[in-house]
């Protein structure tokens, strides 16, 4: 019986992986178009040391908390960029501004650059991975974990641990991006859930 089972969750399995290859094309082409619209936050600490992953937090409440008067009245993705643009210099002397109350001393820059983020949940809405536009603030070496939300639409500015999406946000996201686009990052987070559980009953 357990061996039935077993191979009936591997063809599920199979029947799942080769629906998700056929559909690579369509969810890259979707990922290209949620990430034209939207720019990223990403804070690197300088190391994994306990202090710096502190530090790291700290600077990002700080920064979140100095951007969101910035881009309250930003409309657009064009222009909440050209509003981070002219103001890195500010972005940095916040970070720095919490450096020293810790008595820290470590150089950061911040720029507007492309990377790469991993699957990410925030509320009921689920971005695929790929690349994005990012507001990006690098502490020190920028070599221990980073940390990383969404600045515009604002997902940056709803509860901490993101278990919330404020109607006000879901709004400006649905604003943003295409019915199919929405609809594609609501679904996202069902997608992940499906595979986990499956390679869960696999034992992987």
């Amino acid at each position: 019986m357990k061996k039935l089972l077993f191979g009936v969750l591997i063809m599920i399995l199979a029947v799942f992986a080769v629906l998700s290859g056929t559909g690579n094309d369509s969810e890259a082409s979707l990922q290209e178009g949620i990430a034209d619209k939207i720019i990223r936050f990403h804070v690197l600490a300088n190391s994994d040391s306990e202090e710096d992953q502190q530090l790291k937090l700290k600077v990002k409440e700080h920064v979140v908390a100095s951007i969101e008067p910035m881009i309250a009245g930003a409309d657009s993705v064009e222009e909440v960029r050209s509003i981070l643009s002219q103001h890195l210099e500010d972005i940095e002397a916040a970070a720095v501004e919490v450096m020293e109350q810790e008595g820290v001393v470590y150089p950061v820059q911040a720029s507007l650059t492309n990377c790469y983020f991993p699957v990410k949940t925030y509320g009921e809405f689920t971005f695929p991975d790929g690349e994005y536009e990012a507001l990006q603030v690098v502490i020190g070496e920028g070599q221990g974990k980073n940390w990383w939300c969404v600045m515009y639409p604002r997902l940056c500015f709803v509860d901490s641990l993101y278990s919330v999406v404020p109607e006000k946000s879901k709004k400006e996201l649905k604003q943003e991006l295409t019915d199919e686009e929405y609809e594609a990052i609501l679904d996202g987070k069902r997608k992940v859930k499906i595979k986990s559980r499956l390679l869960e009953l696999l034992g992987f």
